[in-house]
């Protein structure tokens, strides 16, 4: 039993010390001074005793850029459910996997707060367009996004639309066929007041106005107008890739619904904190052929201690599990019908010469 009698000084001393304005280290040295034991230990024994005493009365405090990452490892240590558990090694492998560059447009489906979404808009630098798709009648939060301190251009690369009007709109654009597309083309140049070569870069929402305030957080994140929703869901145009990360929805039944919104051999990445939803939606996916280069993956992390002879793996860490991602590249739904027609040829000439190749 310890009943620290070898330290003269109490709380009260040390509080009083606080107050009057005395500094960490200054206290952590009136602390070994008033250790009736600690001239008795050893060198090593009080390097020890003076770090411990460092990290509980040395405030220190550093400042970071909000990076992607940053903010990731900070929600992911501090305050995990607000993200979905997503680690910081698993977003930056869904932003690799979804192919997020310069120019490109990516359909982002999460419910971790607008993390992946403000990853993705400081990717892409201002060049390029973030649409991020919800399910409900609103946008969820983004407030995560905001904390990234992205610039006006990156800002202004994201619009929120539901799902469900993309798809309503993909489904239109099959019944009106060409001549559907060519008048949605015409009227979306229109409507943004621009000629044939600047056609394709419809306007994110409307525009902030001028006399509000400067500033990222007295900005909101704009809604995509009907004129962009329209053409983003043109199979002329499609998204470049996709990045699914709401593990509450299921993941079969999304990328059935989402994969024909996207650009012929698009890549996608879906995100789970379980194994078991990915694995049944990449054997659906293999069952309709409706993608190639399937992958089913766990990140894999752990921290290490590096010190001159003393390197190896942390004793204990709080990495968790990195959850898994599902990776492939779509097949436009053409091409699938043509592969099964092909199946079908084949198997039935294997059928007539019974069997044989």
């Amino acid at each position: 039993m310890r009943d620290n009698s070898a330290q003269r000084m109490d709380q009260h001393d040390i509080a009083r010390l606080k107050r009057e304005g005395v500094g960490g280290r200054s206290l952590v040295e009136a602390l070994a001074a008033s250790s009736a034991t600690f001239a008795k230990k050893t060198a090593y024994a009080q390097e020890k005793y003076v770090k411990k005493k460092l990290r509980k009365h040395l405030v220190r405090c550093r400042a970071r850029r909000p990076t992607p990452r940053a903010v990731c490892e900070a929600y992911f240590h501090k305050q995990p459910a607000a993200t979905n558990y997503v680690r910081y090694d698993a977003l930056g492998m869904l932003l690799a996997l979804g192919n997020v560059g310069a120019e490109a447009q990516p359909l982002v489906v999460e419910t971790c707060g607008g993390l992946i979404v403000g990853a993705v808009a400081e990717r892409l630098g201002g060049r390029g367009r973030v649409v991020a798709g919800h399910t409900g009648a609103t946008s969820p939060s983004l407030d995560i996004a905001r904390l990234m301190n992205l610039g006006d251009a990156e800002r202004e690369s994201i619009a929120t639309a539901p799902v469900t009007e993309l798809i309503a709109a993909r489904a239109r654009h099959g019944e009106e066929g060409g001549e559907g597309e060519e008048v949605a083309k015409e009227d979306s140049g229109k409507a943004d007041g621009v000629d044939g070569a600047e056609g394709d870069k419809a306007e994110v929402g409307d525009k902030v106005p001028r006399e509000r305030p400067e500033g990222w957080r007295s900005r909101r994140i704009e809604s995509a107008s009907p004129d962009l929703i329209r053409d983003l869901a043109s199979p002329a145009q499609g998204f470049t890739s996709l990045i699914f990360a709401a593990p509450a929805l299921d993941p079969a039944t999304a990328l059935a619904k989402l994969l024909p919104l996207l650009a012929p051999s698009a890549p996608f990445a879906v995100w789970s904190y379980a194994a078991q939803p990915l694995a049944e939606a990449l054997d659906e996916l293999r069952r309709s052929s409706s993608a190639v280069n399937l992958t089913l993956q766990e990140p894999w992390l752990r921290r290490h201690q590096v010190l001159p002879r003393r390197t190896h793996p942390t004793m204990t860490t709080t990495a968790g599990s990195g959850g898994y991602i599902l990776s492939g590249n779509v097949i436009p739904e053409g091409e699938r019908k043509r592969q099964r027609g092909d199946d079908d040829e084949t198997a039935l000439k294997r059928a007539r010469t019974g069997g044989a190749d």
